[in-house]
């Protein structure tokens, strides 16, 4: 693959799930089923979830060589839906301004599994 080749793209969605814990609280999760399913729980503000979602679309666009797009699915009014869509775009925002650092990533690893 040449340094210069644009990466392919495939959507994925992105769900908001609304729950009750055990303690009858209320969680709201935002959810990506195409990555294993990963979910952030926008309710909280633990950081886990967040490095847990950076690195499946890492090892994504590493192995699959595609970029991935997001989109999130419906069309709610609520403050968790705002939250989600602006993590969305700075998400979409990330990984196209990155798409050059996972090119040399792919050829790198290229170039030692040809070793």
């Amino acid at each position: 693959m040449e340094s210069n080749a644009d990466l392919e793209k495939v959507v994925m969605n992105v769900e908001i799930e609304e729950l009750e814990n055990e303690l009858g609280n209320k969680v709201v999760n935002f959810v990506v089923k195409d990555l294993d399913t990963v979910r952030i729980e926008l309710s909280n503000s633990e950081v886990d979830d967040i490095k847990e979602l950076f690195d499946k679309i890492f090892d994504y666009v590493i192995t699959q060589r595609l970029l991935i797009t997001f989109e999130l699915e419906g069309n709610e009014s609520s403050l968790f839906f705002e939250v989600a869509s602006d993590l969305v775009k700075h998400l979409n925002n990330e990984i196209e301004q990155s798409e050059e650092n996972f090119q040399k990533l792919i050829i790198m690893q290229d170039g030692a599994n040809n070793d």
